[in-house]
């Protein structure tokens, strides 16, 4: 008497299961690429003409709007809250790399919270788009507890910050003048003894790392980012073979 042998399921449901994991890695990775990032639709503000470089006014009026800008349409948060999908979560633990993002996401269409310097950082990309051709020129100032943007136009320096969205304000080599721009601008906030304390103590104030190390580390999360798109392709196509390949009969 012949004994049929019975080939086991197990493996073909392993297949299947595995195969979904995949697709839904996947899914869930397009997903958070897909939600709405008001930071990136609202930056670089592009100009359909040049600025007029000899009307101080409108210049300034430009960088306040383009600080409020950066403050209204992302959050304060810590460097370590990258916002990233499970797929990217997931290759930064497993790559050996991971200091990649040490200074926080610096890519402005994955750009949703960060530091006082990201902010900065996202500003000084604006200003040099917007001002490239009215000879303006700009640097993130670090303060010794909080990241600013200074910025130098028609022989005069001025000073703006994103991350409490105020600015710009004139910047003086006097004391008291100073503290007289600042206590304006910041007025009304609970921690503006503080703030004064970090702008007038001059001694430990200067440029924050310099804005080709910002922007080498930038053109490196853009490749990991397209990186890890690609493995996010690779495990949908994978993942829908398994399935395909463990529901055949």
């Amino acid at each position: 008497m012949m004994t049929v042998r019975k080939t086991s399921s197990w493996p073909r449901l392993v297949r299947v299961a595995i195969g979904l994991l995949f697709v839904v890695s996947a899914a869930q990775h397009y997903y958070a690429l897909s939600q709405p990032n008001t930071l990136a639709a609202k930056l670089p503000v592009v100009q359909k003409q040049t600025p007029d470089a000899n009307d101080l006014d409108s210049l300034l009026a430009d960088v306040e709007r383009l600080t409020r800008a950066v403050f209204e349409s992302s959050e304060h948060c810590e460097v370590s809250d990258l916002r990233l999908s499970w797929l990217e979560n997931t290759i930064l633990a497993l790559n050996p790399f991971s200091n990649l993002f040490q200074q926080g996401v610096l890519v402005r269409e994955r750009f949703r919270c960060g530091y006082c310097h990201q902010r900065a950082f996202l500003l000084l990309e604006m200003l040099q788009a917007h001002f490239a051709r009215t000879g303006a020129t700009a640097e993130m100032l670090g303060l010794n507890g909080h990241v600013v943007l200074q910025f130098r136009m028609q022989g005069r320096t001025f000073l703006t910050d994103p991350d409490y969205g105020v600015g710009p304000f004139a910047y003086h080599s006097e004391d008291n003048a100073l503290a007289r721009e600042v206590a304006s601008a910041y007025v009304g906030l609970p921690n503006l003894n503080q703030l004064l304390s970090m702008y007038l103590s001059r001694e430990d104030n200067g440029a924050y790392s310099s804005t080709h190390s910002f922007n080498s580390i930038k053109s490196k999360q853009l490749w990991w980012f397209q990186f890890a798109n690609i493995v996010g392709a690779c495990l949908l196509l994978f993942g829908c073979l398994l399935i395909w390949i463990g529901l055949r009969r």
